[in-house]
C-alpha cells in the first residue's frame, strides 16, 4: 500500500510537469483545462498500472525475466488505456476529437498487447503445472526408492545380529538372554522408525548404544565407545538408520578383527550451518569400499538431497566416516 501511495505522488508530479509543458508549447493555454487533462492522463495510467501489477503479483510469476516483460507490457497497456480514457474526457468536455485513424491504432495496439499478456500468462501457468506434476512424480519415485532401500537395510541388520546370537549362544546362555532383550529393544525402535522419513538424532544414537551394548557383550573389554553431541542438535531430524550401518561396519571389519580390539568415537557438531557426524574407529583399517550398508546411506542422502558421506583412513589406524547434513529450517 505504501508503495502505491508513493506511485500516486509521482503521478501528481508528472501531471504538474505535463501542465507546465502544455503551457510552454500551447498558445491557447488554459491552466484549468491543462491541469484537468494532465490529472486524468497521469492518474488513469498510474491507477491502471497499480491494478495490473496487483493482478500480476497474485499470479506469482517466479521467472524474473518473464515477470519484467509482463510488467513492461502492462505499463504500455496502461499508457494506451490512459490515452483512450483521456481522449474520452477531452472529446466530451472540451469538444476536441482525435483522428479516427489514431483511435483505431490505439484499439488495435491494446488488443495485441492483451493477447500477448494473456498468451504469456497462460503459457507460464501451463509450464508451472507441468513442473509441479513432474516434481510430484519425482518425489513419489524418490519415496519409493527410499522405502526400498530401508526395506533392504532392515533384513541386512537382522542377519548380522542373528550371527551374533549364534556365536554367543553356543557358549553362554545367560548372555544370550541379555542380548535377546537388547535386540527386542533395537527392533522395536527399528520398526517404529522404518515408517518414518526422519527421526531425532538422539533417538538414532540411542539405537546405536543398544547395538554397541550387544557387541560389548560379545567383545568384552576389546570394545570401547564414546559419544559426544551438542545439546542444541539433539532434536535435529535425520533419516533413520544412516548411522548404525557405519558403526556396524567399523566393528565387523575393523575392531573385531583386531587382537586388542579398539574404540569407536561418535562426534556430532554444528558447523557453518550444517551438522557434521564423525564416526571414527582405530580398528585394523582396510581398503575403503562401499558395501551395501554404506552404499544405502550414500544413495539415500543423494535421493533426499540432504548431504553427503565421506570415508577416509583414520590416523594412525582405522576408518573415519564423516556425514555432513544441511539443516536449513530443521532445528
Amino acid at each position: 500500500m505504501n508503495k502505491n501511495i508513493k506511485y500516486l505522488f509521482i503521478f501528481q508530479f508528472i501531471s504538474i510537469s505535463i501542465t507546465i509543458l502544455i503551457f510552454i508549447v500551447s498558445p491557447y493555454f488554459n491552466i484549468w483545462y491543462s491541469l484537468f487533462i494532465s490529472e486524468v492522463y497521469t492518474n488513469s495510467i498510474g491507477i491502471l498500472y497499480i491494478i495490473f501489477n496487483s493482478i500480476l503479483s497474485h499470479i506469482k510469476i517466479e521467472i524474473n525475466f518473464l515477470n519484467s516483460i509482463l510488467k513492461l507490457l502492462f505499463l504500455i497497456l496502461s499508457f494506451l488505456f490512459g490515452t483512450i480514457i483521456t481522449e474520452f474526457f477531452i472529446s466530451n468536455i472540451l469538444f476536441f476529437n482525435f483522428s479516427s485513424e489514431y483511435k483505431y491504432l490505439f484499439y488495435i495496439s491494446i488488443i495485441v498487447i492483451i493477447f500477448l499478456i494473456s498468451s504469456l500468462i497462460l503459457i507460464y501457468i501451463n509450464l508451472r503445472n507441468k513442473i509441479i506434476e513432474n516434481e510430484k512424480l519425482k518425489s513419489e519415485k524418490i519415496n519409493s526408492e527410499l522405502i526400498a532401500l530401508r526395506s533392504k537395510l532392515n533384513p541386512h541388520f537382522l542377519f548380522n545380529t542373528l550371527n551374533i546370537l549364534l556365536e554367543i549362544g553356543q557358549n553362554n546362555y545367560e548372555l544370550l538372554e541379555k542380548i535377546v532383550i537388547n535386540l527386542s529393544n533395537i527392533y522395536r525402535k527399528i520398526l517404529y522408525s522404518s515408517s518414518k522419513e526422519y527421526v531425532f538424532l538422539e533417538d538414532e544414537l540411542e539405537l546405536i548404544k543398544d547395538y554397541l551394548e550387544i557387541e560389548k557383550i560379545r567383545l568384552g573389554k576389546r570394545l570401547e565407545y564414546n559419544f559426544s553431541i551438542s545439546e542444541d542438535i539433539k532434536k535435529i531430524k535425520i533419516p533413520p538408520l544412516i548411522l548404525e550401518p557405519i558403526v556396524e561396519n567399523s566393528i565387523i571389519h575393523g575392531i573385531s578383527k583386531k587382537k586388542d580390539g579398539g574404540k569407536i568415537s561418535i562426534n556430532c557438531i554444528k558447523e557453518n550451518g550444517k551438522i557434521k557426524i564423525i564416526i571414527e574407529d582405530n580398528g585394523i583399517g582396510k581398503d575403503i569400499k562401499l558395501g551395501f550398508g554404506l552404499s544405502s546411506i550414500k544413495n539415500r542422502l543423494e535421493l533426499m538431497n540432504l548431504g553427503e558421506i565421506k570415508i577416509e583412513n583414520n590416523k594412525p589406524f582405522g576408518i573415519k566416516t564423516i556425514i555432513t547434513l544441511r539443516i536449513e529450517d530443521n532445528i
